[in-house]
Parts: structure tokens; sequence; C-alpha cells
């Protein structure tokens, strides 16, 4: 800072999070006084609104240099006042080990798992923790929807690849393959636990290299026009159609309306 730090920052607030982004970008070093400063007035940082705030974070991470800068966050205590809860500084292991061309919203995701688990291998996080940690994101960073459904998404997908995919038909693991955040929680796995996140990775370059799944055999149009009612059924049908044709036991529109409709009465005679 030029002359007294604690000038500096009153004038604004942001500069603490501004002496971080520079000098991990920079790769220099915080002065001791700044520094004491920064620590000083952390808690005020909470006076800045979250535009500004989410705006330096996500300079931060667009960095290759971003986990130096995350560690700087920690350190200084600004974490308290960007996510509620000061972590005290620590490994970023995760955020660390991210490809520097990952996108930022994937590397926020990163950061979040280091502050958030205990140890090197992979965990679930729950729903209910991610719900929370998404509100809060949103919240302290005003996330636009595009980029909340981005952090949000690698961190369930993550979770689905970690409890319950491997237990899932292929038709169903394809589905996870073609969510949107497939790519990025396999990158996520791939900082915690190298070979988990390659084989998954391998697996859908394998049944799913293009991350989306086929034009649907049969449409809701197609259930109509046989003379089906709308209704929950549909949903039920176009999805076990879609399974059928995903490993490939249908392959024309006549086997699928086929199985559609034999369906639809093996499922109306048993209700």
């Amino acid at each position: 800072a030029i002359g007294d730090p604690h000038a500096r920052i009153r004038e604004d607030r942001l500069r603490m999070l501004r002496a971080v982004r520079f000098a991990a970008r920079l790769g220099f070093e915080i002065d001791g006084s700044t520094a004491a400063a920064i620590r000083a007035h952390a808690s005020e940082l909470l006076a800045v609104s979250p535009e500004r705030v989410g705006d330096e974070v996500r300079r931060m991470l667009e960095h290759p240099a971003r986990a130096r800068a995350a560690s700087l966050v920690e350190e200084l205590g600004l974490d308290g006042a960007i996510f509620g809860v000061a972590r005290g500084g620590g490994a970023l292991a995760r955020l660390a080990a991210l490809p520097a061309e990952r996108a930022w919203t994937t590397a926020l995701a990163a950061w979040q798992l280091d502050r958030s688990m205990i140890g090197d291998i992979p965990q679930a996080w729950g729903e209910a923790a991610i719900r929370a940690a998404i509100a809060g994101l949103r919240r302290s960073l005003t996330l636009s929807n595009q980029q909340t459904d981005a952090v949000a998404s690698a961190l369930s997908v993550r979770d689905a690849l970690i409890e319950s995919v491997e237990a899932m038909r292929p038709a169903h693991r394809m589905r996870v393959f073609a969510s949107p955040g497939f790519d990025a929680a396999v990158d996520l796995l791939s900082c915690e636990a190298g070979a988990v996140g390659d084989r998954w990775r391998a697996e859908a370059d394998d049944l799913l290299p293009t991350r989306a799944l086929p034009e649907p055999l049969v449409d809701g149009n197609m259930l109509l026009a046989s003379g089906l009612r709308p209704g929950p059924l549909f949903k039920r049908l176009l999805d076990m159609v879609m399974d059928e044709q995903l490993e490939g036991r249908l392959r024309s529109r006549e086997e699928a309306l086929a199985y559609a409709l034999a369906e639809a009465g093996r499922i109306s005679g048993n209700a």
C-alpha cells in the first residue's frame, strides 16, 4: 500500500482482495504491514457489494495462479467475509491440481471441496450440503443462473460418480455422462484420485463420446397418434424406450413404437 495501509483500505475495502489477486498473478509477496492491515480489516469486506467481491473472486479463479490467490484469501482471513466461515489456511490440493485451462466455476467447486472435505480420498458431499453451499455462493458472489448451475452440476455429478453410478445399468450411466456437469465432475475427481477420474472419463468416451443422448426414436406426438392419452405414463414410456435405444436393443422407430405400446399395455394391465 502507498502510505498507511489502514487508510488505503478504509478508502476502498475491495483493495484487500485486489492485493491478493495482484500478488498471486504477479508472483509478489504482500508487504508485512499491508498484510497485517488486511487481517485487521478482513471482516469489513462484508461492507463491499457482493457484485464487486464476486468479480474479484472470478478474476482470481480465471488465472493459472488461482490456488495461490485462494491460499492468500484464507491466510489473510478474507474467506470469512466471502464464504461465511474463516478456514484459517491450509492445503488446497484439489484446486492446486486442477488444470489451468479449466473453467473458473470448476475451480470454485474445487475450492469449496477443499474447504469442506477431510482427507484426500473422494467422498460424497451430499445434496443437502451442496444445496447449502450453492445458496451461500449465490448470495455472497451474486452468481448468475448459468454460473450457479455450473458449480452445482459439477458437485452433484461428482457425488453420483462416487455413490451410485457404479450400480447403474449402462443406459442410466449414459444419462449421467450426458449431464452438463459431467466433464467438470470428472476433473474434480481427477484432482482427488486420478485413477477414479480417468476411469469414468474413459468409460464415457467409450459409451457416449459426444456427451449427448441420441435423438429419441419415439416422442410424445407419436404416442398421441397411436391413441395413448397424455399423462405421467408418457414420460415413463419415453424413458424406457430411450434406455432400450441406448443399450442397442431398439434400432428403428417401428421397433421403438411397438415396444412403447406393448409396455403401455403391460403397465395398464398391472395397474
